[in-house]
């Protein structure tokens, strides 16, 4: 246990931040899983603009508060939307 003031907000501080990012990486998760979920579907879902859409800007956001790299964030929506693309062109 920390014996200084400043020690006992920094583990505070780190307390409250790693809760914050595992709750932000569990929406990653859940992303990516979505997104799976739309690839391998065999008919598109009523909304499913609105659902590669909100994907895709749940990349952005979690790679703008530094969750995950900006190229990571990249390199997701780009496999992301080229499986989409691929499996539309093969009907």
């Amino acid at each position: 246990m920390p014996h200084h003031n400043a020690e006992k907000k920094h583990l505070r501080q780190t307390d409250k931040r790693t809760a914050s990012n595992r709750i932000l990486k569990g929406r990653l998760k859940a992303a990516k899983k979505r997104a799976r979920g739309l690839i391998v579907a065999k008919e598109p879902t009523v909304n499913f603009d609105k659902e590669v859409k909100q994907i895709t800007s749940t990349f952005d956001r979690l790679s703008q508060k530094g969750i995950i790299h900006r190229n990571a964030a990249a390199r997701y929506k780009s496999g992301f939307l080229n499986a989409l693309k691929k499996k539309s062109t093969a009907k």
